[in-house]
């Protein structure tokens, strides 16, 4: 089994040589540990935390809505930020992949953290 994993790692990084994948945010090649976004753009990624507090201001201007028990957003928008330019790609440029990443991103928050 050891020697299955060390010819797919050996496959992977041949392939990788020849169609390298890129940052969805910054275009630059991410390393085998790194998926869909580099190490450096995530940490620019501002974490709202508003699954810490309940209720909050996202859930308040939605007070109109009498079922909605809570309400999380997981980064801040800023114009030109990462989070715009990762949004973009996923909204106009079909890249379903960057909802994945930052979906499971998310929910492992979520679940660290028993919600």
């Amino acid at each position: 089994m050891f020697q299955n994993q060390s010819l797919g790692l050996i496959l992977n990084d041949f392939v990788s040589l020849f169609y390298p994948n890129y940052c969805a945010c910054c275009n630059i090649t991410l390393s085998p540990s790194e998926n869909t976004v580099c190490t450096h753009c995530l940490n620019q990624l501002q974490e709202t935390k508003l699954h810490e507090r309940q209720p909050n201001e996202l859930h308040q201007r939605f007070y109109e809505m009498p079922e909605l028990r809570y309400a999380f957003a997981y980064c801040w928008f800023q114009n030109e930020g990462i989070i715009q330019k990762l949004l973009h790609q996923l909204k106009y440029k079909g890249h379903s992949e960057i909802g994945l990443f930052l979906g499971e991103r998310y929910g492992q928050l979520l679940a660290d953290k028993n919600y």
